[in-house]
């Protein structure tokens, strides 16, 4: 990653193909705020089989923080120290180990004293548990990095269990350390891909390696410049690896599932499709040869943008249109873009996401460092100014019955939420919020409830009319009215359910009798038990705002 760079570039013919082809449709979507207030964020991380919490690293104070059900907890899970700081160094990587709800072991990238990357193993005793100790570390890897840039940093487990590490060539301009650069040599684990059995110590290596009886036979590919973000897709395993650029050009390489390593991308004989002499640079040992080299599946020129993050493919339900949609950034333009790609169908759907995912008029996106994906499949952004931002659909529906003192009746005992949300309960004095997501013709819209007691039982509830003015309700306000509905009872575990979720086997429209297309409107809310007894008595329950859908 390059955070200033100031380039001229007249190589127009390096523009990739995929931006020439023609457009599809692409569907309307949002971004959405989820949480703020990091200090330059580069990580956003959810454990293997958790809903409530996303884990978020910070580069310079070390930090690892933690969302939990929505708000940012104050105490750090943990704090990385010593460490280095300056341009790419820092906390670099976060990744959990895919057993870690039985064996508590997570694993951090970062720079320590004298610029060494170093890759740690943690362990929590209690994988709950929201502080971690800094005692209990174990070294498994440490690279002496000869620059303060192309650090590389990235970390994540594959579908094969095995850890992936993203390693720059060493930093400075043109891959210049070595005799021929660190890019083409195998004697350095300087500009590579790493696979690591995190459970195989004290060699960590793992079987089906590329190159085991060498010196360094971490090795998995080779020929990469600074591998800053990459990212399994979580359906098919496949490979997205966003390198980052010299003077030219920036790529997004692919490696697909299954494929044995030892893959030579080409750095520093070629930049993008292109022998890297047009940015100056020297291009032994390859001689700009192509035999033997894998190129990127995407390319964009410096006309374009300048320091390319790599994103994560779209494996969520909140947008079904979605499905199978990679997305990545440019840090230094701000700008957003989005494409698919299937081995023997190439690049399909490419579309400029900026000004969808970032309005005009609206907070603004700058600087996306990383993003981020949870184990729903959901998408996140990350920017450097501290922001974390969810790639939303547009919302199928629209808020009703609020308790925010907006209403002609007041909440009950003027326990009055936030804006658009329901009443104050005892747990949240915002007030419960329901939401919704997917679309109508589909079928796939998901009522979404949070911001109430931890494992209180909720009913979802939906009527065919609405009483504009509400009513007194327990300690909220009730506008659902004419013939109405149980559509479910669900436990909200840390304070949030859904229907339907996984568990159900019918939609929201049958279990409602509102067929996609009727056009008939509904209206919903979520009833919910209160955990006091004092609070605004002598009621013990409440509701969240109305919502309404027209199918």
């Amino acid at each position: 990653m390059r955070l200033t760079h100031l380039v001229t570039t007249t190589a127009t013919a390096l523009i990739s193909l995929a931006l020439l082809a023609p457009l599809a449709p692409a569907q309307t979507i949002r971004s959405t705020l989820v949480a703020s207030g990091f200090a330059r964020p580069v990580n956003l991380v959810q454990p293997p089989g958790e809903t409530n919490r996303l884990f978020v690293t910070e580069q310079f104070t070390g930090n690892i923080k933690i969302i939990k059900n929505g708000a940012v907890l104050a105490t750090p899970y943990l704090t990385i120290s010593p460490l280095t700081t300056g341009n790419e160094q820092g906390l670099l990587g976060l990744a959990f180990h895919p057993n870690f709800q039985t064996n508590g072991k997570f694993y951090v990238n970062y720079t320590t004293t004298g610029g060494v990357t170093n890759l740690r193993q943690y362990v929590v005793p209690v994988p709950s548990a929201d502080v971690a100790s800094p005692s209990s570390n174990t070294l498994l890897l440490s690279i002496t990095q000869p620059e303060s840039n192309h650090n590389g940093g990235c970390i994540q487990f594959g579908p094969d269990g095995f850890l992936y590490m993203g390693q720059g060539d060493g930093g400075g301009g043109c891959d210049g350390h070595g005799t021929n650069g660190n890019g083409q040599a195998l004697t350095t684990y300087l500009g590579k891909m790493l696979r690591i059995d995190v459970d195989n110590a004290p060699t960590y290596v793992p079987a089906g390696n590329p190159f085991p009886a060498s010196s360094f036979p971490l090795i998995w590919s080779y020929g990469l410049r600074n591998p800053w973000r990459f990212s399994f897709d979580k359906l098919t395993g496949d490979i997205y690896i966003g390198d980052v650029g010299q003077n030219a050009v920036e790529e997004i390489d692919f490696e697909p599932v299954g494929t044995p390593g030892g893959r030579n991308y080409g750095w520093r004989c070629f930049e993008g499709n292109s022998c890297s002499s047009a940015s100056g640079c020297l291009t032994s040992p390859c001689s700009c040869v192509t035999t033997g080299l894998v190129f990127p599946i995407q390319t964009y020129t410096h006309s374009t943008g300048l320091c390319l993050t790599g994103g994560f493919v779209y494996r969520g339900a909140n947008v079904p249109g979605l499905v199978g949609t990679y997305f990545y950034a440019d840090y230094s333009t701000n700008r957003i873009w989005s494409f698919r790609y299937t081995v023997g169908g190439g690049l399909t759907n490419f579309t400029d996401r900026t000004t969808q995912l970032d309005p005009a008029g609206a907070p603004t996106i700058t600087q996306v460092t990383t993003f981020g994906q949870d184990n729903a499949g959901e998408v996140y952004i990350v920017e450097q100014g501290g922001e974390i931002w969810r790639i939303d659909g547009v919302p199928p529906g629209s808020v009703t019955c609020p308790g925010d003192g907006s209403l002609s009746i007041d909440c009950p005992c003027s326990n009055i939420g936030l804006a658009g949300h329901g009443c104050a309960n005892s747990a949240n004095a915002q007030g419960a919020l329901l939401g919704a997501v997917g679309d109508t013709t589909s079928d796939s819209v998901r009522l979404d409830s949070a911001g109430m007691p931890t494992t209180t039982s909720c009913i979802f509830l939906k009527g065919d009319a609405i009483d504009l003015n509400g009513a007194n309700f327990g300690d909220g306000l009730i506008c659902v009215s004419g013939s109405l509905i149980r559509l479910r009872t669900k436990i909200a575990a840390g304070g949030a359910a859904s229907f339907p979720d996984s568990t159900d086997t019918i939609t929201l429209s049958a279990r409602g009798g509102t067929p996609p297309g009727s056009g008939l409107t509904a209206y919903y809310q979520t009833y919910y038990r209160n955990a006091s007894a004092t609070f605004c008595p002598p009621e013990t329950f409440n509701i969240t705002n109305g919502y309404q859908i027209v199918w």
